[in-house]
């Protein structure tokens, strides 16, 4: 099944991306981060496999500090929450099998108050 499209508004992006990186988490997985990349690049190796094991590592965490990383983290809290809306929105009972504004076809039995 194709996704639908979910209408993002680009000003609460930007809202929610300064303020996923105002928080101290973001600090402190950008420091985390930075500490592990410079002991991957200060470990001394010798053997080929290790050495191609560390570079794919540093590659990985340099993904964390890029930008569009705390855009993306932003863009799937909006997406949860604009599926999350839709799903409440969904009806839970099938619609009444005639309009209300129909008349019935046969009059009712019971007195009109």
């Amino acid at each position: 099944m194709e996704p639908e499209l979910i209408p993002i508004d680009e000003a609460e992006l930007k809202e929610l991306t300064a303020q996923l990186r105002g928080t101290s988490y973001h600090t402190h997985l950008e420091r985390y981060v930075r500490d592990r990349i410079a002991f991957l690049l200060d470990a001394e190796l010798t053997d080929p496999n290790a050495i191609c094991k560390c570079r794919g590592q540093v590659e990985e965490l340099q993904h964390l500090l890029r930008p569009a990383f705390t855009q993306t983290l932003a863009l799937l809290g909006l997406r949860a929450r604009a599926e999350r809306d839709a799903a409440n929105l969904k009806p839970t009972e099938p619609p009444p099998e005639r309009p209300w504004w129909v008349d019935p076809d046969e009059p009712s039995s019971r007195p009109i108050p």
